[in-house]
């Protein structure tokens, strides 16, 4: 049993401000009484709506990520790697994104991301996910083992040290 069904980690930048309205508008529409975490500074910037919770700058993520099903990044402009993404997928939880949400991923596709454009399907996905445990692991499992193979620390440490030695 998770905490937060679904969570988004944002600052308040210009690209995660138009996301998140985009999702606000477009997106909660179809997702019924699915509960939406809001966590950042993304909050201020963001009116109240039904089934949204925000909560804020927090002192620690962990609690969230450990205790959440899936996390959304809703990205619409903006270039290079998500750390929000990156991050979620090093605690094995699958995200449903838009393209640009993958920017920068090695993969574009079996790395624990649903993308999509399309606010109808980026409801659905959210929603199949929450409620289809076979189709949640196997996204679950694709982005464990994504990070694994391209995000690990002890990788990236060998990168380093190949680089700088």
């Amino acid at each position: 049993v998770f905490k937060y069904d679904v969570i988004y980690v944002a600052s308040n930048n210009p690209h995660n401000v138009a996301g998140i309205n985009w999702f606000l508008t477009k997106v909660i529409p179809f997702l019924n009484d699915t509960k939406i975490h809001i966590i950042g500074k993304i909050c201020s910037v963001i009116g109240d709506y039904e089934n949204v919770v925000k909560h804020g700058m927090v002192d620690d993520l962990k609690d969230f990520y450990h205790n959440s099903k899936v996390a959304i990044c809703p990205m619409l402009s903006g270039t290079g790697i998500k750390i929000k993404v990156v991050e979620a997928l090093s605690y094995g939880i699958p995200v449903v994104t838009n393209r640009r949400g993958v920017d920068g991923l090695v993969n574009k596709k079996e790395n624990g991301c649903l993308v999509t454009n399309d606010p109808k399907i980026f409801a659905k996905n959210i929603t199949h996910l929450l409620e289809n445990k076979i189709f949640y692991n196997q996204i679950k499992n694709e982005g464990i083992s994504y990070f694994k193979k391209n995000h690990d620390p002890k990788l990236e440490e060998e990168i380093m040290n190949a680089v700088f030695k």
